[in-house]
């Protein structure tokens, strides 16, 4: 059985119990009903597990006579429980302390900042309970119940991923105001993806530049740019490395913030409007378990290679990215920040500083959003090589290469 229905033994009434007590600070909590099921589809979460609960309870509070019945859904997330490589992979790593960090703290302290200039945000998803002993465990507000819902099959479209991109500049410029400010506590948050787990280890990583290789050399009008790969293949790594450290091994010129870290299409869940719904209402940014301080390159590169559509990422990305950075320098002006404000130049010089970064994630992480695209099995394609190869034969992925291997080749992003 996937450990996405392997329920751990502790997920039991009396954990639900004790875990409505402290958040009700009641005195009697009584279980009427429970129920737990798989928290997500296949394809939606690889790093935890996740599962739904539905509870129906009596509530007594303190020194009353009666209790009120109350019914609440909610999201729990979890370790891996079953042996392989996903529980092997993660469990030394601060996925759950970051996350804690997140939405304990961080993002309702964004929130309320916002709020302080009149503007009502919502950046993120209400935590109900966390834990770190005896079980590391994270429970939050069921978002479907207000009508989110994630991307099962396709593309975003252009109005989701200027949402996504909108809330995403608000949270680095708020981050970019603190800091500059002298704020020192987002630099806490040091435990990225990239800078944290072994890349010839992980096996979503360890082969993507060989598999890449192949895919150029098995079709002839792709090989022309097989010398320009083999060119700057051994920096490839490195500078995955240098892109999520920059900040703590001291470069002074990038452009820093809190980057959520692991910005894919599925890490996104979109709501329609509640009096239109051929109109989009809100786009909240979920997992925050990878939120690393470091340069804004980290999330806009994700959005590129795993967010945008292939004809975003070929014909609008100037036009996105412009976006972004038009929203982040509003989103400073309306907090009042007085410092040294980035120009839209500056920006595009961080990103083509870290560009052997997007090469490798460009490799790497766009198989994964085709695979998204027809809602595969998010296990089959972190660990599945063979799967992955069928990924990059199909011709829509092909047609990417052909169509945008030309434009990093143009723009100088094979230079050593």
């Amino acid at each position: 059985m996937a450990d996405g229905h392997d329920m751990p033994s502790w997920l039991d009434e009396k954990f639900f119990e004790n875990m409505l007590r402290k958040r009700e600070a009641s005195n009697e909590i009584k279980i009427i009903d429970l129920s737990v099921t798989t928290g997500t589809a296949k394809s939606d979460h690889y790093a935890s597990i996740m599962f739904r609960a539905k509870v129906k309870y009596m509530s007594t509070p303190p020194n009353a006579i009666t209790g009120v019945q109350k019914e609440q859904s909610m999201i729990i997330k979890t370790t891996p429980i079953t042996e392989g490589p996903k529980k092997e992979a993660f469990t030394k790593t601060k996925l759950f302390e970051t996350e804690i960090g997140m939405y304990s703290e961080t993002l309702p302290n964004f929130e309320r900042i916002l709020m302080e200039h009149d503007d009502a945000t919502k950046l993120c998803a209400e935590m109900l309970y966390h834990s770190l002993e005896p079980h590391k465990c994270v429970i939050f507000e069921d978002l479907t119940i207000n009508g989110y819902t994630t991307i099962t099959n396709g593309w975003c479209s252009l109005e989701e991923v200027k949402m996504g991109l909108l809330k995403l500049a608000k949270i680095h410029a708020i981050s970019y105001k603190l800091h500059n400010e002298g704020d020192v506590s987002l630099s806490s948050y040091k435990y990225g993806s990239f800078n944290t787990m072994d890349i010839n280890e992980f096996n979503l990583t360890k082969n993507s530049i060989k598999l890449f290789k192949e895919v150029l050399q098995q079709y002839e009008d792709l090989q022309l740019y097989l010398p320009h790969v083999v060119k700057i293949e051994h920096s490839l790594h490195k500078g995955m490395y240098n892109l999520f450290d920059a900040y703590f091994r001291g470069d002074k010129t990038g452009i820093f913030v809190l980057t959520h870290g692991d910005l894919h299409m599925k890490n996104a869940m979109y709501k329609r409007d509640q009096f239109n719904k051929n109109k989009l209402g809100d786009v909240l940014l979920i997992d925050f378990q990878l939120s690393v301080f470091g340069s804004v390159a980290i999330d806009l590169f994700f959005f590129f290679v795993a967010f945008f559509s292939p004809d975003m990422r070929l014909n609008k990305r100037d036009e996105l990215f412009n976006y972004y950075f038009k929203n982040f320098r509003e989103t400073l002006e309306q907090l009042n920040f007085n410092g040294k404000v980035p120009t839209l130049l500056d920006l595009h010089m961080e990103l083509k500083k870290h560009r052997h970064a997007e090469i490798f994630m460009f490799m790497t992480l766009t198989v994964m959003q085709h695979a998204f695209s027809t809602n595969e099995d998010i296990d089959r394609i972190f660990e599945d090589e063979v799967f992955r190869r069928s990924i990059q034969r199909r011709p829509e992925y092909l047609q990417e290469l052909r169509s945008l291997l030309p434009m990093y080749l143009h723009k100088g992003y094979f230079e050593p």
